[in-house]
């Protein structure tokens, strides 16, 4: 099983009312990312910037972050036996 699906299978409370939901985006060796859900593909990063206007690119940062940060915890708990930080 997938970290992030068991993530979302053991936060599924926690996860249902996120906004974000995280994917990892598979490329050639050592080149996957870890990224919001939906994002389009085939499209440069760079180009993603220019996609969204400042506000929405703030509001879509906060719930990335704190989807990240979830996520952190659950690797933390998952793979070094010690609580929150």
């Amino acid at each position: 099983m997938g970290l992030l699906k068991e993530f979302y299978e053991t936060n599924l409370e926690e996860s249902s009312s996120s906004a974000i939901r995280l994917a990892i985006s598979k490329g050639p060796w050592n080149q996957s990312r870890i990224q919001p859900l939906g994002l389009p593909e085939k499209v440069k990063p760079q180009e993603l910037q220019k996609i969204w206007p400042d506000a929405e690119k703030e509001i879509r940062l906060k719930a990335y972050r704190h989807e990240l940060e979830k996520f952190t915890e659950f690797l933390k708990q998952r793979f070094f036996r010690y609580g929150k930080v």
